[in-house]
C-alpha cells in the first residue's frame, strides 16, 4: 500500500511538472521563423522569443502565470482557518511561499536545459543565454537574452547588450563557486606532494587537477 501511494505521488508530481513546463513553454514559444545571424553564418531558424522585445517576466509575474501564486493564496486561506496563532501562522505561510519561489526557479532551470537541448541539436549547435537579469534598478526580469555559437560563444541571434547583462549576472552569481573550485584544484596539486597520500588517492587528486570528477568516494571499515 505504501509503495503504491509513493508511486502514485511520484506520478502526480511528474504530471504536474509536465503541465508547468507546458505553461512555461507557452510564454516563450513562437512559430518557426528565420532571422539573419549577427555573425554572418546566414539565416537561423528560431522558435522562441529572443530579447527584451519579446517581453520579460519577473519572478512574481512568472509565478502568477504558472499558477503558483494562486496556489499560495489558497494555502494562506487554509492556514487562516487552521492556525489561530498569528506568529506561527506567518512562519508557515512564509515557508510555503519560499518553497513556491524555489519551485519557480527550478522550473526556470529545467526550461533552460530544454532550450539548451533544443538549440544544441541544430546542425550548427547554439547555446541560449537565459537568466533573470536587471531590467531596472530594483527589478530583475527573465527572457532569452540571445543565442551564441556552441564552440566559440560568438553572438549569433540577439542583442549584444542583452547577452552582456546575462554575462555579468551569471559571473557575479557564480564567482564564489568558481573561486572555490579553483582552490580545490590547487589544493589537489598540493596534496599530491604529501607523503601520507597513497597511490589510489593520488590518482583521484590527479583527476581533479585535470578538471575531471572522480568516482564517488567510498569508505569501508
Amino acid at each position: 500500500m505504501a509503495v503504491s501511494q509513493k508511486s502514485a505521488k511520484k506520478k502526480a508530481a511528474e504530471v504536474e511538472k509536465k503541465e508547468l513546463m507546458a505553461k512555461m513553454d507557452r510564454l516563450f514559444h513562437i512559430p518557426p521563423a528565420k532571422v539573419p545571424s549577427e555573425n554572418g553564418i546566414g539565416m537561423v531558424t528560431i522558435e522562441h522569443k529572443i530579447g527584451k522585445a519579446g517581453g520579460h517576466h519577473t519572478l512574481q509575474g512568472l509565478m502568477e502565470k504558472l499558477g503558483l501564486e494562486s496556489e499560495h493564496s489558497e494555502f494562506v486561506q487554509d492556514m487562516i482557518k487552521q492556525i489561530k496563532n498569528a506568529e506561527e501562522r506567518n512562519k508557515v505561510i512564509n515557508a510555503h511561499y519560499k518553497r513556491q519561489k524555489s519551485r519557480a526557479n527550478r522550473l526556470v532551470s529545467d526550461y533552460r536545459r530544454h532550450l539548451e537541448y533544443f538549440y544544441g541539436n541544430y546542425k550548427t549547435p547554439l547555446i541560449p543565454a537565459f537568466a533573470f537579469v536587471p531590467i531596472s534598478e530594483k527589478v530583475d526580469g527573465l527572457f532569452i537574452q540571445g543565442l551564441v555559437m556552441a564552440e566559440s560563444l560568438e553572438l549569433c541571434v540577439g542583442e549584444a547588450l542583452d547577452v552582456y547583462a546575462w554575462t555579468e549576472t551569471v559571473f557575479v552569481a557564480t564567482k564564489k563557486w568558481a573561486d572555490l573550485n579553483q582552490r580545490a584544484t590547487t589544493q589537489a596539486k598540493a596534496l599530491m606532494r604529501h607523503p601520507a597520500i597513497n597511490k589510489d588517492i593520488k590518482q583521484r587528486l590527479h583527476a581533479i587537477t585535470q578538471g575531471q570528477i572522480p568516482d564517488k568516494l567510498g569508505f569501508n571499515g
